[in-house]
């Protein structure tokens, strides 16, 4: 897989916005996900964003918005420029069905970063 410059230029502003927030390991985690399930027009928009506020409130924004729970909880499945985040538990399940569903979803609505997904015990899909 190709990584765009874009990505990780993202990447690293939010490992240094993370880390002025605290010093821990775990910023460097939440910044490889947030930069995973951002398309490149999502990262340019946050990068822009970030220069020109200037300030920890939007990586305090971050940590409320991908939340350590979430992050050591997903599983990403990105189809087109389309991020679907799963649990850990929920990839075994997803099916082939569950894939056409999605493919179609991502052709045919305009999809906002990142979809978080749940295969319910019925196993019919709920995306918010």
């Amino acid at each position: 897989m190709r990584i765009s410059f874009k990505k990780v230029h993202t990447f690293l502003v939010l490992c240094r916005g993370f880390l002025s927030l605290a010093m821990n390991s775990f910023a460097f985690r939440r910044a490889k996900f947030i930069t995973k399930v951002l398309s490149e027009k999502d990262c340019e928009d946050l990068l822009a964003k970030i220069k020109c506020e200037h300030n920890s409130h939007i990586f305090q924004e971050l940590q409320l918005m991908f939340p350590k729970e979430i992050i050591s909880n997903a599983y990403i499945l990105p189809i087109k420029d389309n991020y679907f985040v799963f649990s850990k538990a929920d990839k075994d399940r997803i099916t082939e069905n569950h894939m056409a569903i999605l493919r179609q979803l991502a052709s045919r609505e305009k999809l906002y970063n990142p979809l978080y997904v749940e295969i319910e015990n019925d196993g019919n899909l709920v995306v918010e």
